[in-house]
C-alpha cells in the first residue's frame, strides 16, 4: 500500500488539478488582445471620418467660391454699364497669347499661401474664414462672333476657388477649384 501512494505522489503531470484555470487565463489574453485590436480599430475609423469631414468641407467652400465669383459675374455684367472684365478688384487680366503662365501664376499664387492665411495675389476675395475666389479673365471668347462691334459680346473667364484652413499641430488642408465661365 505504501508503494501505491508513493507512485500517486511521484506523478503529479497525471493530475487535472489547475487545468481548467491555465485554460480560463488563457482564453481572457486572447480576449484582451482581441478588445486592444478593436480599440485601435476604432480610433483609425473615427480618424478617417474626421478627414472625410475635412476633405468634404474644403471641396464644398472651394465649390461655393467658384459659384459666388460667377454670380458676382452674372450681377455685374447685367447692371448698366457692366463688367468688362477688369472692374472688380478680383478679377486679373488673363492674356490669350500666354494662357498657361498666368494659370500657373494664378495657381501659385494660392498655393503658396501659408495655411490659414489669404493668397499672395491681392485680386482675391473672401467670402468666409479660410475661403477665397478670383478670376482670370480672358478676353473676348475666341469664335464668339464676328461682329466685334456688338455691344455685349460673350466674354471668357476662369473662376478659382481656394479654401486654406490650418489644422494646427502643423497640419492644414487646401483646395482649389477651376471652373471656365463665359458671359455676354
Amino acid at each position: 500500500m505504501k508503494r501505491l501512494k508513493a507512485d500517486r505522489q511521484k506523478k503529479p503531470i497525471l493530475s487535472e488539478q489547475g487545468a481548467v484555470s491555465v485554460l480560463a487565463i488563457m482564453a481572457l489574453l486572447l480576449l484582451t488582445i482581441a478588445g486592444i485590436a478593436s480599440l485601435y480599430t476604432a480610433r483609425t475609423e473615427i480618424q478617417i471620418a474626421g478627414n472625410e469631414r475635412e476633405y468634404v468641407s474644403s471641396l464644398t467652400s472651394s465649390d461655393a467660391a467658384v459659384h459666388l465669383a460667377a454670380q458676382s459675374l452674372t450681377n455685374s455684367s447685367n447692371t448698366p454699364g457692366g463688367l468688362l472684365g477688369t472692374s472688380a478688384a478680383w478679377i486679373n487680366l488673363g492674356s490669350q497669347s500666354d494662357r498657361e503662365n498666368d494659370l500657373v501664376n494664378m495657381i501659385s499664387s494660392f498655393t503658396s499661401a501659408a495655411p490659414g492665411t489669404a493668397p499672395a495675389t491681392a485680386t482675391a476675395a473672401t467670402i468666409a474664414a479660410d475661403t477665397y475666389y478670383s478670376a482670370l479673365y480672358w478676353g473676348i471668347a475666341q469664335g464668339s462672333s464676328l461682329n466685334m462691334t456688338q455691344a455685349n459680346p460673350l466674354r471668357e473667364y476662369s473662376l478659382y476657388g481656394f479654401y486654406n484652413r490650418d489644422l494646427g499641430s502643423g497640419s492644414s488642408i487646401r483646395s482649389l477649384l477651376e471652373s471656365g465661365y463665359r458671359n455676354r
